[in-house]
């Protein structure tokens, strides 16, 4: 039977990923790496642990591995990266198009009549100041709890 779901999105829906969490193409992406692990770990005879759906520990991931890629939602509800404040929007393909989250990472930026952030996963504020906390003490407009 044939399913109008894209791959990406199915992808993104096994890991529990949606609209408040990760992009599906990101999810598919992490679906590869997952898969690419579970090999290599085999290979070497090592045993494989699992989170059990702890999606968490991959956005934190995520978020320290892509944090010079963030952009944050300002207070019109427009999207700016934090390093050059540069006016960005989510791509209308992504499934956070229509969700105003406050902080995002992302892995493309898309230059068309607009900027668009492609490859998106929602992280925590905190999670960046933990990533590099005197660069985003000086940029997020986002104030720590």
């Amino acid at each position: 039977m044939a399913t109008s779901t894209p791959l990406g999105l199915q992808c993104g829906l096994r890991f529990g990923c949606g609209c408040s969490e990760c992009d599906a193409v990101l999810s598919s992406v992490m679906f590869g790496v997952f898969s690419n692990s579970r090999f290599l770990l085999t290979q070497m005879s090592m045993p494989i642990l699992s989170s059990r759906g702890d999606m968490e520990a991959v956005r934190r991931c995520l978020a320290h591995s892509l944090f010079m890629s963030t952009a944050e939602l300002q207070p019109d509800g427009t999207y700016a990266t934090t390093d050059t404040h540069q006016p960005v929007a989510i791509h209308p393909s992504s499934v956070l198009f229509h969700c105003k989250p406050a902080c995002v990472v992302y892995t493309e930026l898309l230059h068309t009549n607009k900027c668009y952030m492609r490859d998106l996963c929602v992280v925590d504020a905190e999670w960046l100041y933990e990533a590099a906390p005197d660069y985003f003490r000086r940029k997020l407009r986002t104030s720590r709890n």
